[in-house]
């Protein structure tokens, strides 16, 4: 694992350039297969890696909800 603490003490990661998201969280979105137009629903989204994480990988093409608590 690599020590990330510079990285998230950096002016890139405070301004919102980039988040750090664990590749198990990844792997969630690659099971789910999402397509471009298809419509989802993150019922559990906080703090929003995958939501984030789908939307980008889509180019923001899909229909996408997200809530939580």
């Amino acid at each position: 694992m690599r020590n990330l603490a510079p990285l998230l003490k950096s002016q890139a990661f405070a301004d919102g350039l980039f988040s750090v998201q664990d590749p198990a969280s990844w792997k969630v979105c690659e099971l789910l297969d999402v397509q471009k137009g298809q419509r989802v629903l993150d019922y559990c989204a906080a703090p929003g890696g995958k939501t984030a994480a789908l939307l980008e990988s889509l180019d923001g093409d899909v229909d996408m909800w997200a809530c939580d608590i």
